[in-house]
């Protein structure tokens, strides 16, 4: 069988399951092309055990990636592909010397190459088997999911968790859908300037929720999260006004039935994004001090509070507007670690662990007490989809800190600690 360019046999001769599905489903998350029931696969995966988590923070780390990928360059990619074969303990399998062979047996061998990485790691013992379990007093904290209250303009308030698919409401020429994946879309049948009429989508903590504007600009919102925007844009500006953290790809005006360009501005605090057609990632939560916009395509130009200073993004740029109205720019930022809460992930790169723990209240709405001064940075990748006690337990396993769950908040504190 033959997925997204890369060739899956099933071949059920591999002991311990079927890694070839592992690789190809890791493969097709480096590619960004899975489906969402693969996506779920994936993060089912993930989730299943340490091992497991340990190996897709390897196997989708960018350094690793570029390793790898310079090392194939000096590969003889056929002898490369029979001695993967042999060493997976597969019979040879003769290959039709033609122009293709470059291309088939580099997709074979990274697919391969996965494949002994995920048997290794899964008939290996860990070397962390010994590392305490998570100090659990009374029942486990579930993840977050799909939850947020929309009020409309009359003031009315939907619970979009509850709320039935379909129609929800129509308000001057746009109807107000819950869709069949659970989003919230407007669909504008109408070219009439109306007066701005607002609309706030408004996520709790232990929430996320996704909507698709009347003029076709999707939001991700993460938890902790709102956004305030027109029921139809008008005016010469697309302005809505964010707090917490959004993921937007911005529509063209096209999609707002007029020849003339309106630009797509976002407000949030003390900073003013704009921008006419892109995507790019905002966190602006009270706690984490700046306000940093993150560009993935396209351009934006973030203003600061000060009404002369602005700056160009460019892609994996950030632009970073510090309270005291500092508006400073950084280069070649890990763009997937910032836009992994949208992905349904946690992706920590040299990330310090109270930045990691406000993440953690945020999505398990649950507070975090220190015990002692706590510091140090952690690197790890593990599913949004896992009840905390896991997560806990995968950042534990560095043996630099400790977790305790404990009368419905989570305590933090240096293993070195005694627990009280």
């Amino acid at each position: 069988m033959k997925q997204n360019g890369y060739n899956y046999s099933g071949d059920e001769s591999f002991p311990r399951g079927d890694p070839y599905r592992v690789a190809y489903l890791i493969a097709g998350y480096i590619q960004q092309s899975l489906t969402e029931k693969e996506h779920d696969e994936l993060d089912d995966w993930v989730a299943a055990s340490d091992d497991n988590n340990r190996l897709f923070g390897e196997l989708t780390d960018e350094k690793n990636i570029e390793a790898v990928l310079s090392k194939m360059k000096k590969l003889n990619p056929g002898a490369a592909y029979q001695d993967l074969r042999q060493r997976l303990g597969l019979p040879p399998e003769k290959v039709k010397n033609s122009g293709k062979l470059w291309t088939y047996a580099v997709a074979a061998s990274v697919v391969l190459a996965v494949s002994i990485a995920a048997y290794y790691f899964s008939s290996q013992p860990s070397n962390n088997s010994s590392a305490p379990a998570i100090a659990v007093t009374e029942q486990d904290i579930e993840p977050g999911g799909n939850k947020a209250t929309l009020t409309l303009s009359d003031g009315a308030v939907v619970d979009m968790e509850g709320a039935t698919t379909g129609a929800i409401k129509n308000e001057f020429g746009v109807t107000i859908n819950k869709s069949a994946d659970g989003e919230l879309v407007y669909a504008s049948s109408t070219t009439t300037e109306i007066p701005a009429k607002y609309n706030t989508l408004t996520i709790p903590n232990g929430g996320t929720f996704k909507i698709v504007l009347s003029d076709g600009t999707t939001v991700w919102l993460n938890a902790a999260s709102s956004l305030k925007y027109p029921v139809v844009f008008t005016g010469k500006q697309r302005v809505v006004e964010l707090t917490g953290e959004g993921y937007f790809e911005v529509a063209s005006s096209v999609a707002l039935k007029t020849n003339e360009k309106r630009s797509f501005v976002v407000k949030t605090g003390n900073a003013q994004i704009e921008v006419l057609g892109t995507h790019f990632n905002i966190n602006a939560y009270k706690n984490e001090g700046s306000i940093k916009t993150t560009l993935l395509e396209g351009s934006v130009r973030m203003h600061g509070a000060k009404g002369n200073q602005a700056k160009v993004l460019k892609p994996e740029q950030q632009g970073i507007l510090t309270p005291d109205g500092t508006l400073t720019v950084s280069n070649n930022v890990s763009t997937d670690e910032v836009v992994a809460w949208k992905e349904g992930l946690f992706k920590f790169k040299d990330t310090d662990i109270k930045m990691i723990m406000r993440q953690v209240e945020r999505w398990y709405n649950v507070p975090v007490v220190y015990d002692g001064g706590i510091n140090g940075h952690f690197n790890a990748t593990i599913s949004r989809n896992v009840p905390v006690s896991k997560l806990l337990h995968y950042l534990q396993l560095t043996g630099h800190v400790q977790f305790k769950i404990s009368d419905s908040k989570i305590i933090v504190s240096h293993t070195s600690q005694k627990e009280k």
